[in-house]
């Protein structure tokens, strides 16, 4: 059986008869077979969808016609009513964009497929263009006293241009400006303080007005000055310092008044201006003081605030110092402000004097008072002593001798015109009294007695009287002996004697020597003789010079005992109950 045969060229949606007859190779025929059908119509295109509305335009799209397909037909119109529109594109297209619509406008949309033989049957479609555009995102922001600052996200399409209308909310007359279609922002300017706008924005299309978008701000009011601060007070004077009022300022007012009541006193200074000092003011006084920026629309808001002024000042840190006897040292930091003395009087720039002429060992109350040309200020109060009359310091009795004593001091404060040395025997005996010069500090008291205590007083006198008295006692040393006596090299018939001598002046021996003599016994014991020598006898035979006396200095060519000397003494006979010869005897000078 053979394939089925196609005829692609027939027209389509039309009733054809078809006969077909079988022709035999001997060209003999066969009985005609017969047959009706009708072609099918033109396919129209599918899936017609209407989409991207703008305000005028809308976006059409079909899937496309199989078949020979040479152009899409697509025709719109308003459903409302009007006149139909159409355009073609080629078959191969499946899309098309309607411009020049109306706005907010339904239309039908109808797509046919255009075929050589004919034209298929529509597909309709619906779309909305959208209504004319508004601003998005309408700001009315940063308000200021006289302006307002809009912005605005744009509208969609083609806008020609924008109205910016706005109007107290309150009422009043409106005020419109235009700005161009690519502007997203202005400031509305010369508005009035403190008040509440409707700012309406409203695009502009060539068919006409867009939808109106509306939003609400205030102004602010007129500006007053921040943190306002009165400062740094004196007894007549207030500083004033502010920071700058908000907007166009042409100056600022000062005013200031007692705030217990009194004159107002109003000052002027320059906008630039953010301090100023008030002067000529009574002291200690509270001031109410009133900041007021003035614009050319008018005054701002008040801004007060409260300052005291100081009070009429006293001198700070009085000391009291330095006393001596007759005069107190009194030294302050000078008191505030202008001050034209102080009493006692003295000059205004002083800070110290010396109060003179006063009791010794008294309490004084001194009060300072600076002078004000307004009045005298606050009195401040110290007291101070003057000290009493003075004593020597560092009394020391020192360097004894037999009949002498050392008196060293440190010199008593304050003007003294001598010292009184006053010593005297500390069991009691006469006193004595030497009287020495004020540049003095020390003296020797002579003429003593040897091995004695005394009592030794220093007295410093003074014009108003005599000062403290001071004591320390000393001693005299005792008569001398000598020191380190020592018999040494012995032989059978003498002996070496060696001392140090005395300490002391000695005196001239006179009279007898009285000497003893022991005599070793064969017991352990031994027996003493004494024996009388004439000194010059004794000196002769003994190199002796001198012998200690009563601490006087030698006279008469007597030599003192000055250095050390030495002895030797000979041999004796026996005496009578002594031991045998061969026993050495020793003869022992006992001197003063």
């Amino acid at each position: 059986m053979r394939p089925p045969t196609f005829w692609r060229t027939w027209t389509p949606d039309t009733e054809y008869s078809v006969t077909v007859t079988a022709i035999y190779p001997d060209e003999s025929e066969s009985e005609d077979l017969f047959g009706n059908e009708r072609t099918l119509p033109p396919e129209p295109p599918r899936n017609l969808r209407v989409f991207n509305a703008t305000i005028s335009s809308l976006s059409v799209k079909w899937d496309a016609t199989p078949g020979p397909v040479q152009n899409y037909k697509i025709t719109y119109k308003p459903v409302a009513g009007g006149e139909p529109l159409s355009t073609q594109v080629g078959g191969k297209k499946t899309s098309i964009i309607l411009q020049k619509l109306d706005p907010d406008t339904l239309y039908s949309v109808n797509v046919a497929a255009v075929y050589p033989t004919g034209v298929s049957k529509d597909i309709a479609g619906e779309g909305q263009t959208k209504p004319l555009g508004g601003v998005r995102n309408l700001q009315v922001l940063n308000p200021t006293m006289t302006t307002l600052n809009v912005r605005w996200e744009p509208a969609e399409g083609r806008v020609k241009e924008y109205k910016v209308i706005y109007t107290p909310a309150a009422g009043g007359p409106e005020s419109m400006e235009t700005v161009s279609a690519g502007t997203t922002n202005t400031v509305l300017q010369d508005l009035q303080p403190d008040t509440l706008y409707t700012v309406s924005l409203v695009p502009v299309y060539a068919a006409g007005d867009g939808k109106t978008m509306s939003e609400n701000e205030k102004t602010r009011p007129l500006g007053a000055v921040k943190s306002l601060v009165v400062t740094d007070p004196t007894m007549t004077t207030l500083n004033v310092r502010w920071e700058p009022a908000e907007g166009l300022v042409k100056e600022y007012k000062v005013i200031y008044t007692p705030a217990a009541g009194g004159a107002e006193s109003t000052e002027t200074v320059s906008a630039g201006t953010t301090n100023t000092v008030l002067r000529g003011l009574q002291p200690d006084t509270v001031y109410t003081v009133s900041l007021v920026p003035v614009y050319p629309i008018g005054d701002g808001k008040t801004m007060s605030e409260n300052g005291k002024t100081r009070p009429l000042g006293g001198a700070k840190s009085l000391l009291v110092t330095d006393p001596t006897m007759t005069t107190l040292n009194v030294r302050w930091e000078p008191a505030e402000g202008l001050v034209k003395e102080y009493k006692e009087t003295i000059p205004a720039g002083t800070t110290n004097t010396v109060l003179r002429g006063l009791k010794p060992d008294t309490l004084y109350t001194v009060s300072l008072v600076p002078v004000y040309p307004a009045g005298d200020g606050k009195a401040l109060s110290e007291k101070g002593k003057t000290r009493p009359l003075g004593a020597v310091k560092n009394l020391m009795v020192t360097n004894p001798t037999m009949t002498t004593l050392n008196v060293n001091w440190e010199p008593a404060e304050g003007r003294v015109k001598e010292y009184k040395i006053i010593y005297t025997p500390a069991v009691g005996g006469a006193e004595s009294m030497e009287t020495v010069s004020a540049g003095t500090t020390n003296t020797v008291l002579r003429g003593l007695q040897p091995d004695t205590l005394y009592t030794v007083s220093l007295v410093p006198v003074y014009a108003a009287g005599d000062g403290k008295t001071m004591s320390e006692k000393g001693k005299t040393r005792p008569l001398g002996a000598v020191k380190n006596l020592a018999v040494t090299d012995p032989t059978m018939t003498s002996l070496k004697v060696n001392w140090d001598p005395a300490d002391g002046a000695c005196s001239p021996v006179q009279g007898l020597l009285y000497s003893r003599y022991w005599w070793p016994r064969g017991d352990g014991t031994s027996s003493c003789r004494h024996h009388q020598h004439h000194p010059e006898e004794l000196a002769a035979r003994h190199a002796v010079h001198g012998v200690c006396g009563a601490g006087l200095p030698c006279q008469g060519g007597k030599a003192a005992v000055r250095e050390r000397k030495d002895i030797a003494f000979e041999r004796s006979g026996q005496h009578e109950g002594d031991q045998p010869d061969h026993h050495h005897s020793h003869r022992v000078l006992e001197s003063c």
